[in-house]
């Protein structure tokens, strides 16, 4: 299953959300700090 996952700030615990998704057969697509080429403000991520 595809899951957006979304964070205005890369934290241990963002990474740990995706890692944990992956770990369970999902596929996360990261969006707002979690993603190269998108822009980390908190209002943009939510």
């Amino acid at each position: 299953m595809r899951i957006a996952v979304s964070s205005d700030e890369r934290t241990g615990v963002a990474d740990a959300v995706v890692e944990a998704l992956r770990e369970r057969g999902h596929e996360p697509v990261p969006h707002g700090a979690l993603a190269d080429d998108e822009r980390p403000d908190w209002a943009w991520a939510s």
